[in-house]
This record gives C-alpha cells, structure tokens and sequence, in this order.
C-alpha cells in the first residue's frame, strides 16, 4: 500500500474482515479510511480495486463487491498466483474489467524488508485490466509479463518449488549440522557461502551442468550413506531428489 501511495495513487477505501487480521491492517495502515464487510463504509468512485484476500475467498468478496458497488468501468485485479480473472466473473457482469496481478515474491511477516524493484509480476485477463496491471507493475518498480490463464497453474507450482523447498531444505539441513558430536558446534553461517554459490549457480543455468556432489557424479555409494545417515523423513526428500536427477542428468542444458 505505501508503495502504491508513493508511486501517485490514492488510497479511498481499505475494506477488511474482522478479526486479528483486520486488526494489524488497521495499525499498518492508520490514517487511512478502513471499514469491514459486516459495517462498510459508502463505496467511493475508485478506478482500481485490488482483492487481497486467500483464493478460496475471492469469489466471496467478489460477489459481495458486485452486489454491493457501482463497478462500471473500475478495473478490479485479485493478486492470486493460482487463480485467474475467472473467479471474478461477478465483478465482470457487474461492470467491470477484471484481471489477475501476481507479483513473484515471498513477502515474509515482519522483521524481514523485501524489495519490490524488479521484481516479475505476472498479468492477466481483460484487455483493460491488463494494460492497467502492467502500468501498475512499471509504477512499482517491477517488470510485468502477460501469462495465459491455462498456465498459471504450473506458473504457480514452479514458483512454490523455488521459493519453498529450499527454505525448507536449508532449515533441515541447517538442524542436521548443528547435530553433530565432534569437539565443537560449527559457525552459525557455515552453511551460507554454500548455499549462495549453489544457488547463484542455477540461477545462471540453463539446466542441471552447474549441478556438483555426489548425485552430479552418479556416486551410488556416497548417495547410500548419505541416506543412512539422514532422518527418514529428510531422507524420503533427498531419494526422490536424487531420482528426479538421475533421469534428467543427461538433459544438461534446457532447450
């Protein structure tokens, strides 16, 4: 929100729901004008309305908006990875342009600081929404691209994959290294310059020929101690990783 504010728009409505969540809105976002659905404020005369909320509720919201706002030419954009413009249809019969703005980020809960600048953001649905989602995306700082409907499920998988498994990964294996029974702890950022050169490298990669260790090598021997002296839980992951690998290692470079 402060970004959109800093970048020329005007706030004219904050709606929430009630409870701990619309409570937090309220503290990060006081001085502006913030109702709730039970007890909504009169609907300004807006040109965006962004939907915010989980996907299994943007239909609610959206039918609620339909029923209860003048949406003639007001765009209305929910920011679901998963889900496209369909899901508000209602909006559309009511008026309005609807499209789907996804930006390609992990935005954690606070103490952590993300940057928007450059971020990808992903942008579909009617042609007016559209070219207001992308001038949007440019206003942020952000670099937006159109998406098909029918791909935003695989868009939305691969982006869970890159951003979620190596969070939950590296935490693991954070626990593990700290297990040890030898004369002292290792230091608390062992694991950094490892993990940020490994990833550097896939950025750069067109496939998997930046790929070291054992499962690069097909070291059967390394990869069945390796899974010895894993928990099984983390074991299970790194068998069905190495796999993954060995039936596309010959594909080394992605056309």
């Amino acid at each position: 929100m402060k970004r959109m504010t800093g970048a020329g728009w005007v706030c004219r409505l904050v709606r929430c729901r009630d409870g701990p969540a619309a409570a937090r809105c309220r503290v990060a976002l006081s001085g502006l004008p913030i109702d709730h659905w039970k007890q909504p404020l009169p609907w300004p005369d807006v040109s965006l309305v962004m939907i915010t909320v989980p996907d299994r509720t943007i239909p609610e919201v959206a039918s609620s908006l339909a029923n209860t706002s003048v949406l003639d030419g007001t765009v209305v954009l929910h920011s679901s990875g998963l889900e496209d413009s369909q899901l508000l249809e209602t909006c559309r019969t009511a008026g309005a342009r609807v499209g789907s703005w996804h930006p390609l980020q992990c935005f954690p809960a606070s103490p952590y600081e993300v940057s928007w600048d450059g971020i990808a953001c992903a942008v579909e649905g009617d042609l007016e929404a559209l070219a207001v989602g992308e001038s949007l995306a440019h206003q942020l700082g952000m670099r937006p691209w159109r998406i098909a409907a029918q791909d935003k499920p695989v868009y939305h998988a691969a982006a869970s994959v890159a951003a979620n498994l190596p969070h939950v990964l590296i935490a693991f294996a954070r626990r593990l290294i700290n297990r040890g029974g030898g004369r002292g702890a290792p230091p608390s950022d062992a694991l950094d310059l490892l993990v940020r050169t490994s990833v550097d490298v896939a950025l750069v990669s067109r496939g998997l020929e930046g790929l070291t260790g054992p499962l690069a090598r097909g070291d059967e021997d390394t990869v069945r101690r390796h899974l010895e002296a894993l928990p099984p839980e983390v074991g299970a992951v790194y068998r069905a990783v190495a796999e993954l690998v060995s039936s596309h290692l010959a594909d080394t470079v992605f056309d």
